[in-house]
């Protein structure tokens, strides 16, 4: 099925391909030409929940030759919650779901309240009660 958008989608309102505009290009420019892959960043907020923040405008490095190794995040909100506890821990954990857990990784995004357990709510939705 072919679909021809003129307006940005809703689910594009918000993320970094509606910020796009602000660096020179469009919306449709972003989803087109900046492949990366998907990855959930995970945390503990301020209130001691879990956070869980979907990722996918990054570069990874290891320039110190094996002293560490960097995630550079090009696309963290500085009012989310992501942003204040990395502020505030600095640190966090990057996971490479499958495909299995992809579903449960993206309802994330809708259960993002600062007072949700963001895993638990997203996982409980998408798998019925699934958590392993």
């Amino acid at each position: 099925m072919k679909r021809i958008y003129s307006e940005m989608p809703e689910s594009l309102k918000g993320t970094y391909a509606d910020y796009s505009r602000n660096f020179g290009f469009s919306w449709k420019e972003f989803v087109a030409t900046v492949p990366s892959p998907l990855f959930l960043v995970t945390t503990y907020k301020s209130n001691g929940l879990p956070n869980a923040c979907m990722q996918s405008w990054a570069a990874f490095t290891s320039a110190d030759h094996g002293k560490g190794f960097y995630a550079i995040l090009a696309s963290v909100n500085k009012r989310g919650h992501l942003y204040q506890t990395l502020r505030e821990q600095q640190e966090a954990v990057i996971n490479f779901m499958s495909a299995d857990y992809h579903a449960a990784c993206m309802a994330t995004i809708r259960n993002n309240a600062f007072e949700a357990d963001e895993n638990e709510a997203s996982i409980t939705i998408n798998f019925g009660g699934f958590s392993g």
